[in-house]
């Protein structure tokens, strides 16, 4: 038997089949949309931290880590399918997929572009300004250490190996020269004690040497000062390490004698771990050597590698010096 369909049921068939479609095909044609949609409902710090562990796959650094490697925020890389922006609370940067940035924006949670422009505009404008600061404080600096220099020369050179050996200096001479520190904040005592230390001071040319042993330049200077040290031996010389510590390995007092068996160092060391004798010499620099007059007056200082032939000059004519003033001593007593 023959069924006749009514063109009622055509319509209700054709209606239900174009619904289904309707509905069926936005939510398969384009999985990115529904991506997009998901990433819509995500609050902005959640669809940062998405970011960011997407960028990782990708081998970018998220904007954090960038920053913290020394990455300017303006110059701060994202991925092929993210775009920087910058969050709103604290101005940080935050890498995001550019089809979220309007609704940031629009949330608060982003700066908008006009605003985020104009902010790194003015990074690159500090930044420069902090470079041209740095550069005139480094040339400055630069010229106050070659005056230090200068100075330590003019002081040991041309007031002693001009001078003849003969002519012993006066208390007038003596005031031109500033006193040296007296030994503070020590922690440790190597090769010495403090009752002993203080003995052996009076009295005596003594060398301080500011180092510590980690110091590439502090190393390649070692060599001389222990032969200084055994050269003066048995004389009115003494050899004094400061140990100023530049890391907190350096401050470990057996890391500090075990360096001190390794370089064969003999002389007394002591450790100035709070840099309180540091900062009463007003020393910068390491290595750091400063020569003091059996009077206690500071007639040398050198700093950094070199400068031995001078430096063991120095120690001569200070001896010869204080031979010359032993007749007075003996006369005024």
């Amino acid at each position: 038997m023959r069924q006749i369909i009514s063109p009622v049921s055509t319509y209700l068939v054709l209606g239900i089949f174009l619904f289904l479609i309707s509905v069926f095909l936005p939510a398969h044609a384009s999985m990115n949309d529904g991506m997009m949609e998901k990433n819509t409902n995500m609050t902005g710090d959640e669809k940062m931290m998405n970011s960011e562990k997407v960028m990782e796959a990708s081998h970018v650094d998220p904007p954090i880590r960038q920053i913290k490697h020394g990455v300017s925020p303006h110059n701060i890389k994202c991925g092929n399918e993210f775009t920087l922006v910058l969050k709103s609370t604290d101005n940080s940067p935050a890498c995001v997929k550019p089809s979220t940035v309007n609704v940031l924006v629009a949330r608060g949670w982003a700066l908008s572009t006009d605003i985020m422009v104009k902010m790194m505009n003015q990074d690159m404008v500090h930044e420069m300004n902090m470079v041209k600061n740095e550069t005139k404080e480094n040339k400055m600096a630069m010229k106050d250490n070659m005056e230090n220099k200068s100075m330590g020369k003019s002081m040991s050179g041309n007031r002693m190996s001009n001078e003849s050996p003969g002519i012993s200096k006066s208390n007038a001479d003596e005031k031109q020269y500033p006193d040296a520190p007296s030994i503070v904040g020590i922690t440790d005592y190597i090769n010495t004690t403090p009752a002993k230390l203080e003995q052996e001071m009076k009295g005596k040319v003594i060398a301080y040497d500011f180092w510590t042993f980690n110091c590439i330049n502090c190393i390649h200077t070692l060599p001389h000062v222990v032969d200084l040290s055994n050269k003066y031996l048995g004389k009115d010389v003494l050899v004094i390490g400061i140990h100023s510590p530049e890391t907190f390995v350096e401050k470990d007092p057996n890391n500090v004698r075990d360096a001190v068996h390794r370089y064969n160092i003999q002389y007394p060391v002591v450790t100035d771990n709070e840099f309180q004798t540091w900062n009463a010499f007003g020393n910068h620099y390491w290595p750091h050597i400063y020569i003091v007059d059996a009077q206690g007056k500071i007639r040398y200082d050198h700093i950094g590698e070199g400068g031995y032939e001078e430096i063991d000059k120095t120690i001569e004519n200070l001896l010869l010096e204080k031979e010359k003033q032993k007749p007075k001593e003996l006369v005024m007593g």
